[in-house]
């Protein structure tokens, strides 16, 4: 299982290091998604034979499943995604195989705790332990879920801010930029010209306010 995700390491370094070279890649351009998915199935296939033991242990390990199949799974649509990962459902089928890794990783640190812990509320002959196991791994999904979704807000917030800054230096040139009026008419040959320019003439020295000028472009 280990040289299998190493082996998916090698071949998304191989695929990226070809590609910034000036020599064409010669690994196909999903070759690393089919590379993990293909590590993914084979982790299930291990898991799926090592389903023994109590029943305690039985329920772990199948909740362990759900959790790399959905891995293998996604990581197999992520392969097979339109546009080479471009696309907006691509990006979604990728955020989605990165929280059911994350998932995975929270429901084997929780199955160290729980099967070699030694604690009394995990005893195998004990019936409610097993049957409270599936809603352990909900919660964790739940709680996975909260966090993925507030990542995504702050980033949002975060990307949303900096775009706001970006563009405010080109709002405070249109509003530097009052002296154009921005009603245009058509010429004769079909080309749209301002029709004037707008100039405020000097304050006078006694006390008038400024008159405001028409003059033509």
């Amino acid at each position: 299982m280990y040289l299998a995700f190493c082996f998916s390491a090698l071949v998304s370094l191989a695929a990226h290091l070809s590609s910034s070279s000036a020599h064409p890649s010669l690994l196909p351009r999903r070759a690393p998604h089919f590379a993990l998915a293909g590590a993914f199935a084979l982790e299930f296939a291990l898991f799926a034979f090592h389903l023994e033991g109590t029943a305690l242990d039985v329920r772990a390990h199948s909740l362990l499943l759900v959790a790399i199949g959905c891995c293998a799974a996604l990581s197999a649509a992520e392969a097979l995604s339109p546009e080479g990962g471009g696309s907006p459902a691509a990006v979604e089928v990728a955020a989605a195989k990165a929280f059911a890794v994350f998932l995975q990783g929270c429901w084997f640190i929780a199955l160290a705790e729980i099967l070699f812990g030694g604690h009394r509320a995990w005893d195998p002959r004990y019936h409610g332990s097993v049957m409270f196991l599936p809603a352990v791994f909900g919660f964790l999904a739940l709680a996975g879920g909260c966090l993925w979704v507030g990542a995504f807000l702050v980033g949002g917030a975060v990307l949303g801010g900096g775009a706001a800054v970006a563009a405010s230096p080109s709002r405070s040139r249109r509003h530097q930029s009052y002296g154009r009026l921005d009603d245009k008419e058509e010429d004769c040959d079909g080309q749209q010209q301002p029709i004037g320019a707008v100039a405020v003439a000097p304050k006078s020295r006694l006390g008038g306010g400024g008159v405001l000028e028409l003059s033509a472009v």
